[in-house]
């Protein structure tokens, strides 16, 4: 018999941080309409559109809409968009809904009518972070400086 998905916290905690920390270098005070543009590329040929957009704003939390356009790819999995909830009390950010679909529990059972894996939440806080991890080492801005 399979045993039960216990979630690391620990772990899960960690990867919030980390989002917190990169997000907060990009969009350092969470300012209502703020955005920012990158194009990523990368030598695996990878190329695509990332912008960040401060959706809302209160004293405790704020909302970024994250959305990652890929080229060269279908358009199926062209566009993918990221909700994330950013605890600005808690230095935390996790993601409350990917591409248009509702809020995410912590754990589901297995299986379920929407065939979420057990850990789906936590699934979807690393690929955000890998997402924002791929955006520091390979991305660039997408402004242009004047002078």
């Amino acid at each position: 018999m399979k045993s039960s998905y216990v979630p690391d916290l620990k772990a899960q905690a960690a990867i919030c941080e980390g989002n917190f920390a990169r997000l907060r270098r990009c969009l350092p005070d969470f300012t209502v309409g703020q955005d920012v543009n990158f194009v990523l590329e990368s030598a695996q040929h990878l190329s695509a559109d990332i912008t960040l957009t401060v959706i809302e704003r209160f004293r405790y939390t704020a909302s970024v809409e994250i959305t990652v356009h890929q080229h060269q790819v279908p358009d199926y999995v062209a566009r993918q968009t990221f909700m994330v909830r950013v605890y600005l009390d808690a230095n935390t950010a996790e993601v409350v809904t990917f591409a248009r679909r509702g809020s995410f529990q912590g754990v589901y059972p297995y299986p379920n009518p929407d065939m979420f894996h057990a850990d789906e939440k936590d699934q979807l806080n690393r690929w955000l972070s890998e997402w924002l991890q791929l955006l520091f080492s390979h991305g660039r801005s997408a402004e242009s400086i004047t002078f």
